[in-house]
C-alpha cells in the first residue's frame, strides 16, 4: 500500500513562474478546451521549475488557472507523482501496487533498504 502525506510543505516565500514556464504554460493552454483540463500539465510544469510543487506553487497555479486553491490541493495530494515537499537530486521510487508486489517489489524495497539505510 502507498504512504502519501496530505500535507503540503510552504516554500516560506512567494513564487512567481520564470518567463520560459509562463511561455510552456501558456503553449499548454492552448491545447486544452478549458483552464482546469490543463492543471495535470501545468503541475507538471511547476515541479520542473522548482523540483517540488509548494503551497505557494500550488496557489500560483489556481490563481493562473483560476481554479479554488482548495481543487489544486486535492489534485496534489491524490497523486503521488507529485513531490509535496523539497527531495533530494536523485528520487527513488518503488511500485507497491499489488501486480509489482508479485513481481518482487517487496524484495526489491528489502534490498534498497538494507544499501541505502
Amino acid at each position: 500500500m502507498s504512504h502519501r502525506r496530505y500535507h503540503i510543505e510552504e516554500a516560506g516565500h512567494p513564487v512567481e513562474f520564470p518567463p520560459a514556464a509562463r511561455e510552456r504554460i501558456a503553449r499548454i493552454l492552448e491545447r486544452y478546451p478549458t483552464k482546469q483540463a490543463a492543471l495535470l500539465p501545468v503541475l507538471w510544469v511547476a515541479q520542473e521549475t522548482w523540483g517540488w510543487i509548494s503551497r505557494e506553487a500550488a496557489e500560483e497555479v489556481a490563481r493562473l488557472l483560476e481554479l479554488p486553491p482548495a481543487h489544486v490541493a486535492g489534485v496534489l495530494t491524490f497523486y503521488t507523482m507529485y513531490n509535496l515537499r523539497p527531495v533530494g537530486r536523485n528520487l527513488l521510487q518503488i511500485c507497491t501496487s499489488i501486480s509489482c508486489h508479485l513481481a518482487g517489489a517487496g524484495d526489491l524495497i528489502a534490498l534498497c533498504r538494507r544499501r541505502l539505510g
